[in-house]
């Protein structure tokens, strides 16, 4: 049964409880691609359709709240976005902050933030983290990058907090990118330090 449930989702298809969910989102002028490809997922993994059928109702929800936040013209991309950071406890505030940015990646710095948060970085943090690179005062860092790079802060065993406090240091300074920032109280070129008495770059001085 669970097969053909999945096979009918692919078709757009769904069970009752299932659809009756994609009608309300559909009714409520709320991005439905969302929902479908959550009910989709949730089929295809054989989770319970009265299970999907409630975790989609509160993507609805957050969805409709999203949307009024926002805005009835928002694109459906940042309704989406905003829904995830929503779903992250971002407050309002950020979430207005970011869309309202500049340029043509808000949805890329909502969700960006919902998975900052996600990561454990505060949200004063991620906001900051989010404007410098945005606006290219990050130094290299380019918004998508910035989850990767507390990530990989993370895998060193660096807490989120100490992660962002290094990133953004970095970003100041214009040391480290993408993925690789330096670590926290680690000087910028530590472990390649000029030889005393030695020129920086030797042998280059004629070239």
């Amino acid at each position: 049964m669970i097969v053909v449930f999945a096979l009918s989702a692919l078709a757009g298809e769904y069970p009752p409880e299932v659809q009756r969910v994609v009608d309300v989102a559909q009714q409520a002028g709320v991005p439905t691609s969302a929902i479908e490809d959550k009910a989709k997922e949730g089929l295809a993994k054989g989770v319970p359709s009265a299970r999907i059928a409630e975790v989609l109702g509160e993507r609805v929800a957050q969805l409709r709240e999203a949307q009024e936040l926002l805005g009835p013209q928002t694109p459906p991309s940042l309704v989406i976005a905003a829904a995830a950071a929503l779903r992250a406890d971002a407050t309002p505030q950020a979430i207005r902050h970011l869309a309202r940015a500049k340029g043509p990646s808000q949805a890329l710095s909502v969700q960006v933030l919902a998975d900052l948060l996600g990561s454990g970085v505060s949200e004063s943090d991620a906001i900051q983290m989010i404007d410098l690179a945005a606006s290219g005062a990050g130094r290299g860092h380019a918004v998508q990058g910035l989850v990767t790079a507390v990530t990989a802060l993370n895998a060193n065993g660096h807490s989120s907090d100490q992660a962002a406090a290094a990133i953004l240091s970095n970003m100041a300074n214009g040391q480290g990118g993408n993925g690789r920032p330096d670590e926290p109280g680690r000087p910028a070129n530590a472990g390649r330090p000029d030889t005393p008495g030695r020129p920086s770059n030797p042998g280059n001085s004629n070239r």
